[in-house]
């Protein structure tokens, strides 16, 4: 399902959340809006930077999922407790993807690379992708590696064999 949650929302997950890819692998400092903290507790989220996914391309190695692009990473955002319920009550709204996963899992089970791209430019209704700015203060962006400093340079070396 796709669900659509509020910037602030947003901003208060990641604000609770630690990056140990960029060296963050103690909590943050509590959220400052009372009634988030109220409902996040003390739970805490985990953000990690995977390999970023073209979806209209195969992966060579793995033809039924998207390409990784190894030098582009995307968030990925682990909630529990109580953040987990406070993403939940942040939903504006929730729909149901189930279709047009189907059609992206049926272009990716070709067998051919440019069949694939095909069937892929075929499905009409497929989100953009853009980047999101999220509203943080600096500090927590420096600390989950959004924006350039000592965690996005670790952040950066993942999968070049320099990051352990």
């Amino acid at each position: 399902s796709k669900r659509v949650i509020s910037h602030e929302a947003v901003s208060a997950i990641l604000a609770a959340c630690v990056c140990p890819e960029g060296g963050a692998t103690h909590p943050p400092t509590p959220i400052a809006a009372s009634s988030t903290r109220s409902s996040c507790g003390r739970s805490r989220g985990v953000v990690q930077w995977d390999p970023a996914r073209d979806i209209t391309r195969f992966d060579p190695k793995n033809t039924k999922v998207p390409r990784r692009m190894l030098r582009e990473r995307a968030i990925q955002i682990g909630v529990q407790g109580g953040l987990s319920e406070f993403y939940v009550g942040s939903a504006l709204s929730i729909e149901d993807v189930t279709e047009l996963a189907r059609e992206v899992g049926a272009a990716h089970g070709q067998k051919r690379e440019r069949d694939c791209e095909d069937a892929m430019r075929a499905i009409s209704n497929l989100p953009i992708e853009r980047e999101y700015e999220a509203l943080l203060q600096v500090e927590h962006k420096l600390r989950l590696g959004l924006v350039p400093g000592e965690a996005a340079n670790r952040i950066a070396q993942i999968s070049r064999g320099r990051v352990k």
